[in-house]
């Protein structure tokens, strides 16, 4: 069986948090805590996101591990490009119509 994501844990109270792994590339995501310094709770909600989606920090509604592998994939491709001041001002402009933000120069 493929592995799907790795543990560490760190700060004083031993907070476990996941990496789930990108299951095309390999890849690691971005960790995320799980909030709990116990890893029998820490494997399932790893399972738990893994399977039903990983939870946004400032909404309820998770996201699925592709979404966040296709962000990561969009991120990771930005770094091999030249970018113009045009291209990013494209940017921008979809960032405010989607109404990420408010103002574009």
């Amino acid at each position: 069986m493929k592995r799907r994501f790795y543990f560490y844990n760190r700060g004083v109270n031993k907070t476990w948090y996941v990496a789930i792994l990108n299951p095309e590339t390999g890849e690691r995501l971005p960790a995320r805590s799980t909030g709990t310094s116990d890893r029998e709770k820490a494997e399932y909600l790893a399972n738990k996101w893994y399977y039903e989606g990983v939870p946004e920090e400032k909404t309820a509604d998770p996201r699925s591990v592709k979404e966040l592998c296709s962000v990561d994939k969009i991120l990771s491709d930005l770094k091999t490009v030249t970018l113009q001041n045009s291209d990013v001002h494209r940017f921008l402009r979809y960032f405010k119509d989607e109404g990420f933000i408010n103002y574009v120069p």
